[in-house]
């Protein structure tokens, strides 16, 4: 008899910051319902982002992101918007979709569809699909500056996989924070 389960896959390395895969902690639990499993995604998210810890501020905000956006809005006419780039107004109605989701509620993200977005500092963003997905561009990665954060989890109301990854990767060359969790179905032949 083949069987369909929903698993919620862990893999951090929070509290602390680790420098290595060896420095990761992994779990999979297994639920008979999608709507457990998104409980339990949403709930593993929130108990880390709602927790004072190497990458979260114990508000929901991701300490790194944070400083990176106060370091834009020292820029005078950051806030411009021009084709391109990320003004500081966009990182922060981002970031507090970001916290809204990790609060275990579903939010709306207005952005742009299908565009790349780049800033001075060395970051880039890109949003198609209902993915949002932040990176390093151009000197970023040399210097520091190339974070993994992408997500399709704003928003979980349809049965299908969902995901967020991050490793806080924005201006430190040493260890980071990484912090990766699945939802996903899968089968198994239970003879």
């Amino acid at each position: 008899m083949v069987r369909n389960v929903w698993t919620v896959s862990l893999r951090t390395t929070l509290p602390e910051t680790g420098y290595s895969e060896e420095d990761m902690k992994k779990t999979v639990k297994v639920f008979d319902s999608f709507e457990k499993a998104r409980e339990e995604f949403r709930k593993t998210i929130r108990d880390f982002a709602f927790s004072d810890n190497s990458m979260f501020d114990g508000n929901g905000r991701v300490k790194l992101l944070d400083d990176y956006i106060q370091k834009t809005k020292a820029y005078e006419g950051y806030d411009i918007e021009e084709e391109g780039v990320i003004s500081t107004k966009k990182l922060l109605e981002i970031h507090k979709a970001l916290t809204t989701f990790f609060s275990g509620e579903d939010t709306e993200l207005v952005l742009k569809e299908g565009d790349e977005y780049c800033t001075d500092w060395m970051i880039a963003y890109e949003y198609k699909d209902g993915i949002i997905r932040f990176f390093g561009d151009d000197d970023g990665p040399c210097n520091g500056y190339n974070p993994t954060l992408t997500t399709n989890a704003f928003t979980m109301n349809e049965e299908k996989n969902y995901y967020l990854y991050i490793d806080d990767r924005f201006g430190q060359d040493e260890d980071t924070s990484e912090l990766y969790v699945d939802l996903a179905e899968a089968t198994f032949d239970c003879e």
